[in-house]
C-alpha cells in the first residue's frame, strides 16, 4: 500500500516536471493563462473587484512578454501629472483588450497611439491600455472609478467583449492548482469539458446571456450607464468597441443577434458605439481561426489587432471624437 502510493507520488512528481519542461518550449493555452492568474494578478484592493493586476510585475506569456506598470496596466509608465498639450485615451476591457498573446507595440492601442502621433496636431496622445483579463463590464465600471483620477482622460473607450454579460464570481481554486501544473491543467481541462457539454453550441451560450431576464446582462446595462455618468460627469467623450468571438463571425449568427441587442442598448442610451462583427466577418469570413493567437486560443493575434486598431482609427478620424486634424 504504502510502496503503491509512493510509486504514484514519483508518477506524478516526472509528470510535473516534465509538463513544466515542456511549457517552457511550447506555450499551452490553459497553462499560460494559468501563469498569468498567479504571476500577475492579485486579490484587488478596489472594493467589489475579484482581482487586479500586481503593479510592476513582468512574465513571458503565450511567447511575449507582458509587463504590467505601476498603475497595473499592461503599457508604460504614466505620469500623473498630465502635460497641458497631451490628450489622453483610457481603454477599459478583458484579455481581448490587453492583447493577450501579441507584442505590446502590435496591440491595437500602441498602434493608435502611434497613428495620431503621427498627424500634424497640436496635441500628444496616449492611449492608455487598462485592460484585465477575466473582467467584465461591471468590473471595469468599477476600475474607471478607482483609476479615473490618476489616469485623467480626455476620452474613454470600452472594448466590450461578447462575454462581458457574464457574471464574475471570486473564485479560489485550491492549493494545489495554484501551485501545480499538472492539476492546473487537468482541472482546466475539466472545466472547459463541463462548459461544453452544457452548452454544444456556442451561439446558444451567447444568446442566453442576453435574454431580457438575464442577470448578468442587467449588470452590464447599469455598469455602462454609470460609465457614461463618469464620462458626462467630466464632459468627455465616451466610445463603445463591440468585439465579437472569434469562433464564428458571420453576420447570420446567433452571436450578431446579440450585437444587435447591445447596439439597440447603447442606441436608446445615446452613447457612441463601433460595431467590429461586420469587419472581423469581412476580413476573415469562413476562416476566423487565421485571426487567432494560436490554434488552441480565439484571442485576436496580431492581425486581429491591426483590424481593431484600423476601425478605430478611421472611426475616430471621420466622427472627430479625436481631433486628428
Amino acid at each position: 500500500m504504502v510502496l503503491g502510493v509512493a510509486n504514484i507520488g514519483v508518477i506524478l512528481l516526472v509528470l510535473e516536471v516534465g509538463l513544466r519542461i515542456y511549457s517552457s518550449f511550447v506555450p499551452l493555452y490553459d497553462l499560460e493563462m494559468h501563469k498569468y492568474a498567479i504571476e500577475l494578478k492579485r486579490e484587488s484592493t478596489i472594493p467589489g473587484l475579484s482581482h487586479e493586476h500586481i503593479p510592476n510585475s513582468q512574465a513571458e506569456l503565450m511567447g511575449v512578454d507582458f509587463k504590467i506598470n505601476s498603475l497595473g496596466f499592461r503599457d508604460s509608465e504614466i505620469s500623473t501629472n498630465k502635460e497641458d498639450d497631451e490628450y489622453r485615451i483610457m481603454t477599459l476591457g478583458c484579455s481581448n483588450g490587453v492583447g493577450w498573446g501579441v507584442p505590446i507595440d502590435s496591440v491595437f492601442t500602441e498602434l493608435l497611439e502611434s497613428s495620431l502621433n503621427r498627424e500634424q496636431n497640436k496635441l500628444r496622445y496616449s492611449v492608455v491600455n487598462a485592460g484585465v483579463g477575466n473582467y467584465n463590464t461591471v468590473m471595469e465600471h468599477l476600475q474607471l472609478k478607482q483609476k479615473f483620477s490618476p489616469v485623467d482622460p480626455d476620452m474613454v473607450i470600452v472594448h466590450y467583449y461578447i462575454n462581458d454579460a457574464e457574471i464574475v464570481e471570486h473564485y479560489n481554486p485550491g492549493f494545489m492548482v495554484q501551485h501545480s501544473y499538472l492539476a492546473a491543467l487537468m482541472h482546466n481541462r475539466s472545466q472547459y469539458s463541463d462548459f461544453q457539454k452544457q452548452h454544444a453550441e456556442l451561439g446558444d451560450y451567447y444568446a442566453a446571456l442576453y435574454e431580457e431576464n438575464a442577470q448578468g446582462w442587467k449588470d452590464a446595462q447599469s455598469a455602462i450607464l454609470s460609465i457614461r455618468k463618469i464620462c458626462s460627469s467630466a464632459a468627455i467623450p465616451l466610445l463603445f468597441v463591440l468585439q465579437p468571438d472569434l469562433h464564428n463571425v458571420s453576420e447570420d449568427s446567433k452571436q450578431a443577434k446579440c450585437h444587435d441587442i447591445i447596439s439597440k442598448f447603447l442606441d436608446n442610451s445615446n452613447i457612441e458605439y463601433l460595431d467590429l462583427l461586420p469587419a472581423f466577418g469581412t476580413a476573415f469570413g469562413s476562416e476566423p481561426q487565421k485571426a487567432w493567437v494560436s490554434s488552441q486560443d480565439p484571442h485576436p493575434n496580431i492581425a486581429g489587432h491591426q483590424l481593431i486598431y484600423k476601425k478605430l482609427y478611421n472611426y475616430l478620424q471621420t466622427r472627430h471624437s479625436v481631433d486628428v486634424n
